[in-house]
C-alpha cells in the first residue's frame, strides 16, 4: 500500500493508495487505462489536494476519502508498505512466506 508524499509515483486509476484500486471501484476497463493516465501527484496543486469536479459529482465517499488523506508540507516521495509486515518492509522471507505460506518444516528452513 501506498503512503502518499509529493504523489510523483503514484498511479491515480491503478496503484493502491487506498482501500481498493480506483479504476477497478469505477469498472474501468484495463484497456482504457493507457489513454486516462494520471499521477496522484495530478490532483495535488501547491501542497493541497485539488480534486476536479468529476470526481466530486461522481463519488462523493471517493473525494471525501481522499481529501482526508493529509498530505506532508515537504517534497517528500511517496513511500510503498508491505502490508504484511509490521515495519512495511519487504524482505525474502516475508515474499517466501506469503507465497508459500508456513507449509510443513524442515531442519535447514531455520538457516533461512
Amino acid at each position: 500500500m501506498w503512503s502518499v508524499g509529493n504523489g510523483k509515483n503514484i498511479s491515480f486509476w491503478e496503484d493502491r493508495w487506498l482501500e481498493v484500486h480506483v479504476a477497478e471501484l469505477w469498472n474501468i476497463p484495463s484497456t482504457l487505462l493507457p489513454s486516462i493516465e494520471l499521477q496522484v501527484a495530478d490532483f495535488i496543486v501547491q501542497g493541497r489536494w485539488c480534486l476536479p469536479p468529476y470526481i466530486r459529482q461522481k463519488d462523493p465517499e471517493l473525494a471525501n476519502k481522499i481529501i482526508a488523506i493529509t498530505l506532508p508540507e515537504d517534497d517528500i516521495p511517496d513511500m510503498l508498505h508491505w502490508t504484511l509486515a509490521s515495519d512495511g518492509i519487504l524482505t525474502s522471507k516475508l515474499a517466501f512466506y506469503s507465497l508459500y505460506g508456513n507449509s510443513q518444516r524442515v531442519p535447514w528452513s531455520n538457516f533461512l
